[in-house]
């Protein structure tokens, strides 16, 4: 015996066409809104993000070119002859110290530039997600005035459609109840005396 499925019948949302138009064209411009926000909330993110980046890069910048200075002064005057330090028996210490010295200071240069190109990569990301902001922007204030449009057109479409003649009849509908009032009354006087 095959069971029988009920099919659920669709309806529209709203009971006319103009009430529809008003309520999704609200809504058009809300999610705009909404969306445009995120996207701005985003972007200042990545420029928070990219402005810490920048002071904790400078920061160590600043750091390894002091290291370098004191380890170039360090070398300097350790290499100075007639110093108390230089004698012949510490000239092997002062060449080992300093080509350990050379290379602390040419890994200081080798992290120093990594931190610029680093930086230079994050500002290429802050350029292009500007462009994509922009881009954005443009869209979603496409949403927007295509959104108030709907909605403006099917509030002026509903008042003057729907509302206007209902209050004309309702106008008419009261005008009658009032004229059938005065009347009764009129009535009742004449039936008292």
């Amino acid at each position: 015996m095959p069971l029988s499925v009920p099919v659920p019948r669709l309806t529209a949302p709203t009971d006319n066409l103009y009430r529809f138009a008003s309520v999704f064209g609200l809504t058009l411009v809300i999610l705009a809104f909404v969306l445009m926000s995120v996207r701005i909330y985003q972007h200042n993110a990545l420029v928070h993000d990219a402005r810490v980046n920048a002071v904790v890069a400078g920061e160590r910048v600043h750091q390894l070119a002091t290291d370098s200075h004191d380890i170039f002064q360090r070398t300097a005057l350790a290499a100075q002859p007639g110093q108390p330090t230089t004698t012949a028996s510490t000239m092997p210490k002062i060449t080992d110290a300093s080509a350990n010295d050379t290379a602390q200071m040419e890994k200081n240069l080798r992290e120093a530039q990594e931190l610029n190109l680093t930086s230079l990569r994050i500002r290429a990301e802050l350029d292009a997600d500007q462009s994509t902001l922009n881009a954005n922007m443009h869209d979603l204030s496409l949403l927007l005035a295509v959104g108030s449009f709907i909605s403006a057109a099917g509030f002026v479409g509903w008042f003057f459609r729907l509302q206007l003649p209902e209050d004309k009849l309702l106008q008419a509908r009261v005008e009658l109840r009032l004229q059938r009032l005065k009347q009764h009354r009129v009535s009742e006087k004449k039936a008292k005396s």
